[in-house]
């Protein structure tokens, strides 16, 4: 059974971004998923998120995140 997840790259720079909810079946967020979504201040996942790559989260306005399954931390994630 394959793994499901945000692309790598998949909402970089993209500003209007103000919020995302991650469902059920998401188990990862790719390398740059959201690198430079400045607006992204929330962030909702069903404690199924396992993965989150490299600079994933990186030069956005997040204040807070609660991960109960993360197994693996790139670097620089939440820069």
């Amino acid at each position: 059974m394959s793994k499901k997840g945000v692309s790598g790259n998949a909402f970089n720079n993209q500003s209007p971004i103000t919020s995302v909810s991650f469902g059920k079946d998401c188990s990862y967020v790719g390398k740059r998923a959201f690198e430079s979504c400045t607006s992204l201040t929330t962030i909702n996942v069903d404690n199924v998120i396992e993965t989150i790559g490299e600079m994933a989260f990186s030069n956005t306005n997040l204040k807070s995140v609660t991960f109960n399954k993360l197994t693996e931390l790139g670097s620089s994630a939440f820069k």
